[in-house]
């Protein structure tokens, strides 16, 4: 496989840079929830839902359309879609509904390049620069979350609306993908093949839906401190969206890290990445419930980081070991639609179970239950590495 040039590599890790650029909304929550006083909490949490049902149908159908049209016209547009949708309630910001429509063309744009952006690192890269890419895709996506979610604090500090300056900083993946990123050579619409030359059987691959389920698992306890972190601050140490942003996004240092160093600790951990990148996601929010002050607040936020660019990374590298090359394309799919399931119905998987035990509808409560579902998540993983530990050991003989 040719050695790719350093400018494509920034094209493609430029697609994990806003990979979760809905998020950077996450800061303003609370300051949102004040400037829509008559809309309930749920309603203002589905400012970020919206996005998950941008993301989930492209993110099932990606997969497939890269194997029938060219990739950069398909990641241009998914980049696009993500400027357009952050960057339109600067002008149009007068009811809620324009702050769905914005998150639902962000997410739309987000299922289209996380798919296709990892689709991509499986295609270009051979090991073991694919697992370093991976890792770096990781660094990547904390990078762009964290940057967003500092720049999107202090501007939701000024005025609410302002949060959506934010989507400025994704302008430079569009001109990268444009200009960096090289049109396909060939058409694909004779479809994918498999390594003896023989059509593909349509649909997922079983290897594939045992991973699916780790993550919409993982996303669900991941999405709960997404959405309550804000509030969570508010309603325990009443802290505004300023210090939130500033939390969230000086913590996504060490998921950068994490990310940089991941080729190292996945060769030591193997299949093992998964459980453990759960396992600190479980106790980066059991500290954040437990928080009296910032600084134990602002260890779980790392703690948390940390377990996401394990467990989701860990999770995409799962599927290119279990999953036949010729069926990466759909597994990957498959893999980012349950991300995107998991985070779209986490308020009505945590909320209803949190009011039901706590009587009432408080982040403290959301977080309880999140912890309990996070172990939950950690069982499933340790099962999955028990089973799956012979994939691991084939690629390193290969290597």
């Amino acid at each position: 496989m040719k050695k790719q040039s350093l400018a494509v590599k920034f094209a493609v890790l430029s697609l994990g840079f806003v990979g979760m650029a809905n998020a950077f909304i996450a800061p303003a929550m609370a300051t949102i929830g004040a400037a829509f006083p008559d809309v309930s909490r749920a309603n203002i949490q589905l400012i970020m839902t919206f996005g998950m049902i941008g993301s989930f149908p492209l993110t099932l159908i990606s997969g497939g359309l890269a194997g029938k049209f060219r990739v950069k016209p398909l990641v241009t547009l998914g980049a696009a879609l993500i400027v357009a949708g952050a960057l339109f309630p600067l002008a149009l910001n007068g009811s809620i509904v324009y702050l769905y429509i914005s998150s639902l063309l962000m997410g739309a744009g987000q299922g289209i390049t996380l798919t296709l952006g990892s689709t991509l690192i499986t295609q270009l890269f051979e090991e073991p620069e694919r697992s370093r890419i991976f890792g770096i895709n990781g660094s990547s996506q904390q990078a762009g979350s964290m940057i967003m979610m500092f720049a999107a604090g202090l501007f939701a500090a000024a005025r609410w609306s302002n949060v959506y300056l934010t989507g400025l900083l994704c302008v430079p993946t569009l001109l990268l993908v444009i200009f960096c990123l090289p049109m396909d050579k060939k058409s694909q619409t004779a479809g994918p093949v498999s390594q003896e030359g023989a059509p593909v059987s349509k649909g997922w691959h079983p290897a594939s839906w045992p991973v699916a389920i780790f993550i919409l698992m993982f996303a669900i306890t991941f999405a709960a401190s997404m959405i309550n972190s804000a509030m969570l601050l508010d309603e325990q140490l009443s802290q505004g969206s300023a210090v939130a942003g500033i939390v969230s996004s000086v913590s996504g240092f060490a998921s950068i890290l994490a990310g940089i160093l991941y080729k190292t600790i996945s060769e030591k951990l193997k299949q093992h990445i998964l459980w453990a990148g759960a396992l600190l996601l479980t106790a980066g929010l059991f500290f954040s419930y437990i928080a009296a002050n910032v600084p134990v607040y602002f260890i779980g936020m790392c703690c948390i980081n940390l377990g996401f660019t394990f467990g989701f990374v860990g999770g995409m590298h799962a599927m290119s070991r279990v999953v036949p090359p010729e069926k990466v394309a759909g597994a990957m799919g498959l893999f980012m639609g349950s991300q995107t399931l998991g985070s779209m119905i986490c308020p009505y998987v945590i909320n209803p179970i949190a009011e039901l035990i706590t009587g009432a509808s408080t982040a403290r409560g959301n977080y309880q239950v999140a912890v309990v579902w996070g172990v939950l998540t950690t069982v499933i993983a340790i099962i999955w590495g028990i089973k799956n530990g012979k994939h691991y050991q084939e690629a390193s003989k290969a290597a």
